[in-house]
């Protein structure tokens, strides 16, 4: 099967939306225009849930071997209504330490519980009993992204697994790709800020999928543009380093980074010896990007150079990424040598 078949295919038997009431699409859209007060986004994430069916109790899951583990949670492989799952456990004490750790967390839940696309993470319930059991119970997967790519050591220039093949590569880009244009042609757009690989994950047949929306920000039209710093620095745009305004061309950026390490196979500025912080200057004045990728060939190449430009306004919108990879991948599959385009202007 063609590389691109798959994601084609996916799309096309993807489900209707979680939920068309229009209670719950409203009180979704009233919590999308919301400040920071986490304490009225729980209130109103349980009214939804309630209304929308997935809001439980965490006697309805049954926990099992622990599988991950991040900063502020713990990941499960879990059991509900008989169904492998994934259980994240947000640990009490963000609540605790953190003053901004509830509306992080509801956040990301009104996000992730509004979408239903073939390469966004599926989500199935979760449990609100703050602040004890927040809970998020979802699909469960293989690996990250990182381990699919390069193992479960420590990343290092030196491969320790054999990179997958690139057509595989191709397909997962463009899945990346084709869930990330589902987040910004959401109204309003949804901006993930924090796109890089292991906030990826690929299920038991290969398939990706975007997730951990902890960051991410739906952005109304009154709101040209964000500020502040968010992210990671290995994979974030100059502008977001700056402090200055962004938008959501701060997520292709990040994809042209994660699309070129797809491509080498190799982490990001690994061959520069350079600490977070002397890439994150090197990044934010335009001196300084990974060692661009010469497979599959110049298209590749160009669409990565377009990806990370430094000025947002000349990057490509998402739409306009997956066209050029469909291209990418039809050259491949057909075996025909990619001819070169004029740089920058492929996609205008």
């Amino acid at each position: 099967m063609m590389a691109a078949q798959g994601a084609e295919e996916a799309l096309s038997a993807s489900g209707a939306p979680p939920v068309t009431e229009k209670l719950v699409h409203h009180l979704t859209s009233q919590m999308s225009r919301m400040g920071d007060s986490g304490e009225e986004r729980l209130a109103m994430l349980k009214v939804v849930g309630e209304r929308a069916g997935w809001l439980i109790q965490p006697t309805d899951v049954t926990l099992g071997d622990q599988i991950g583990k991040g900063a502020t949670a713990k990941v499960y492989k879990s059991v509900w209504h008989g169904l492998d799952v994934a259980v994240k456990t947000i640990d009490p004490e963000l609540f605790l330490k953190d003053p901004g750790g509830l509306t992080s967390f509801c956040r990301e839940l009104e996000i992730l519980a509004r979408q239903r696309h073939p390469f966004i993470l599926p989500f199935f319930a979760a449990t609100l009993n703050y602040p004890e059991h927040c809970w998020v119970v979802t699909d469960v997967m293989k690996w990250t992204l990182v381990q699919w790519l390069h193992g479960t050591r420590e990343r290092q220039w030196t491969r320790i697994i054999p990179l997958p093949p690139l057509r595989d590569r191709l397909r997962v880009s463009l899945e990346i790709a084709l869930g990330m244009q589902h987040l910004h042609e959401q109204v309003p757009m949804i901006i993930h800020r924090d796109l890089k690989p292991s906030n990826v994950f690929l299920d038991s047949r290969g398939r990706a999928f975007v997730s951990d929306f902890g960051f991410a920000r739906q952005l109304q039209p009154q709101d040209a543009d964000q500020t502040g710093e968010t992210g990671t620095y290995m994979y974030m745009a100059p502008e977001v380093i700056r402090y200055e305004h962004y938008n959501e061309k701060c997520d292709v950026y990040s994809f042209g980074i994660l699309l070129n390490e797809l491509m080498t196979g190799h982490p990001p500025y690994l061959e520069a010896y350079l600490s977070p912080v002397q890439v994150a200057r090197g990044v934010a004045d335009g001196r300084l990007r990974p060692m661009l990728a010469k497979e599959p060939g110049p298209l590749m190449s160009e669409l990565i150079e377009a990806c990370w430009a430094k000025e947002p306004s000349v990057r490509p919108a998402f739409g306009q990424v997956t066209t050029r990879l469909r291209q990418i991948i039809a050259d491949v599959d057909n075996a025909d040598a990619p001819k070169p385009s004029t740089i920058w202007t492929w996609w205008q």
